[in-house]
């Protein structure tokens, strides 16, 4: 698999408290206009445009789908191609704190992760409270490297780009056990509810519809895997010693699985699968920190 990815971190500094949630919905509700306003010739009246195939707004926020047939039973409605994370505890967000917001960009969107950053400074600007402080480009190790200048521009030529081959070669998993850990709600519906109990194979079939339709409309990637094979792979395996719980929509909160679980059985297909998960997240509302997780390493593993 050839897709590319771009994992940007955008360091804010803070100058009240905050909450984790208020953040990731002032982005949801300003980061779509903000690009529109830096890429759009005719106010957002796309029905005026000749040119909306080729068009930087409906290329990331467009979610068009495929006039193939075969690829509309295939594929789900297109993800938006980018994800937001931000870890922080919110009861530790404090004023004059140091945040980090991670975004990755999937596929096509990488093509245009200049103007996705000055419209992300926009939204920085329009806080009251938040003010930017540096923008990094991380590569598979974890290493940022600093693209905000001295004088407020970008360097975009130290800008990493990640593949999913360089995701797997710097991270080996044990064979026969994972251990999952939910950093934010995992919202996977069923018959339009929302799941209260973690299973595997639900989420490893989530996480294959995500990342198979990401491949596809955006780096024009058809995944070659049998997916019958690992659905009935996946049943095979069992979760121990988990504290997985189902977390309400109280508080502001949303609502999902959070928590962790140990996997065991036979899971080195998932990995690949597993891996990219960590960048692009899962399950409902992931563009926006939904279905955050990350994989337990041991020492041993890096």
């Amino acid at each position: 698999m050839d897709l590319l990815l771009n994992r940007l971190e955008f360091i804010l500094r803070l100058h009240s408290d905050q909450r984790a949630d208020h953040i990731m919905e002032h982005l949801k509700r300003t980061f779509r206009g903000a690009f529109r306003e830096k890429t759009c010739r005719y106010g957002g009246k796309c029905e005026c445009c000749e040119s909306s195939s080729i068009c930087p707004f409906m290329l990331v926020f467009g979610q068009t789908l495929s006039a193939d047939p075969d690829a509309l039973r295939k594929y789900q409605k297109p993800p938006l191609p980018f994800v937001f994370e931000l870890r922080q505890d919110p009861a530790r967000m404090k004023r004059g704190d140091l945040l980090k917001l991670s975004l990755v960009l999937a596929g096509s969107a990488t093509n245009h992760v200049q103007v996705i950053c000055t419209a992300l400074i926009d939204v920085f600007q329009s806080f009251t409270d938040i003010s930017l402080a540096g923008i990094g480009s991380v590569d598979c190790s974890g290493f940022s490297n600093p693209l905000l200048t001295a004088n407020d521009g970008i360097s975009f030529g130290r800008l990493a780009t990640l593949t999913v081959e360089d995701i797997l070669a710097v991270s080996a998993l044990p064979p026969d056990h994972v251990i999952l850990h939910f950093l934010t709600p995992l919202c996977m519906l069923q018959d339009g509810t929302a799941i209260r109990e973690f299973s595997f194979p639900k989420f490893i079939t989530s996480l294959l519809r995500r990342i198979s339709s990401i491949a596809f409309y955006y780096g024009g990637i058809v995944l070659e895997l049998d997916y019958k094979r690992l659905s009935a792979l996946s049943r095979e395996t069992s979760v121990v010693e988990s504290n997985i719980i189902y977390s309400g929509r109280t508080g502001g909160k949303k609502e999902g699985l959070v928590g962790s679980c140990v996997v065991t059985g036979d899971l080195s297909e998932f990995h690949p699968l597993l891996l990219l998960g960590e960048y692009l997240h899962c399950g409902k509302g992931a563009a926006y920190g939904m279905g955050s997780y990350e994989i337990v390493r041991s020492d041993s593993n890096g």
